[in-house]
């Protein structure tokens, strides 16, 4: 999504409320959790600060080194499993989702019932456009937390593509955002839902409250448009085009938002 707490790059609307709220799906493990089994060596806890140190300073390369070194120095599966997602991550945040998907693979393989790695396993294989696997993660993720509202939100978008049932889609999203009400990433998931099923005035009413959260927001706008094009209200629809349009959207989001109002707009320049 186009407002993903803005960490994960490179990835537009397929996937895009699922991808909004990737920032908050990745694990963040403290020194005295990183270790499943003590004893816990002074080694361990130094290089797991020092990656941890690395990361927060954006040193990915280094951070991924120093929890290989980490990785060597523990044998408890479930530790070990710890440490592979951490490298997961660091890779995530060096924008290499590839190796990201790979370590976090083997990550859940040590620790099948952690929600979060599946969580992040589903956003990856997004990533990737495996929605297939994305959702068996997804799935397999809210079986074990069904509380979890980035992975109702982001299930919920998921099923909004190739004939998905919308009805527990927007079962999913509402529950979403009973427990994340603020955030417009989840309103923008509900619009598209209730697009699909034709509900047009409720989609507006979901797009208008994001785009107004969210000023800048080209996405935003489109969708908006796309709702409002829906109902015969052309001109409000070109507004929001424009609007978008002049937020510098990116090249594949500006040919949609063109599309979408036919020609009648101007690029900003």
């Amino acid at each position: 999504m186009s407002g993903r707490l803005e960490l994960l790059v490179g990835l537009n609307r397929n996937g895009y409320a699922a991808l909004m709220v990737a920032a908050l799906l990745f694990i963040v493990v403290s020194v005295p959790q990183l270790i499943a089994q003590p004893p816990v060596t002074d080694r361990q806890k130094q290089l797991a600060v020092q990656a941890q140190s690395q990361l927060v300073n954006k040193d990915f390369g280094l951070a991924i080194e120093t929890y290989n070194s980490l990785l060597a120095e523990v044998s408890d599966p479930r530790a070990k499993g710890e440490v592979l997602a951490l490298i997961g991550e660091a890779y995530r945040y060096g924008g290499d989702l590839v190796n990201s998907l790979r370590y976090m693979e083997k990550a859940v393989v040590l620790l099948p019932n952690n929600s979060k790695v599946q969580s992040n396993l589903g956003l990856l294989y997004e990533s990737q456009n495996d929605k297939v696997h994305a959702r068996q993660a997804y799935e397999k993720a809210l079986s074990i937390d069904s509380n979890n509202p980035l992975v109702l939100n982001n299930l919920a978008y998921l099923l909004t593509g190739d004939g998905g049932d919308l009805d527990l889609a927007l079962s999913y999203a509402r529950s979403a955002k009973e427990k994340l009400p603020e955030f417009v990433e989840i309103s923008d998931t509900i619009g598209w839902i209730y697009l699909k099923k034709n509900l047009l005035t409720d989609a507006a009413y979901e797009f208008q409250l994001a785009a107004s959260k969210a000023p800048g927001n080209a996405e935003y706008r489109y969708h908006f448009a796309m709702a409002l094009n829906r109902q015969g209200k052309l001109k409000e629809a070109t507004r929001e085009c424009q609007a978008a349009m002049d937020d510098n959207p990116a090249e594949t989001l500006k040919a949609q938002i063109i599309s979408e109002c036919a020609g009648q707009l101007s690029e900003k320049k």
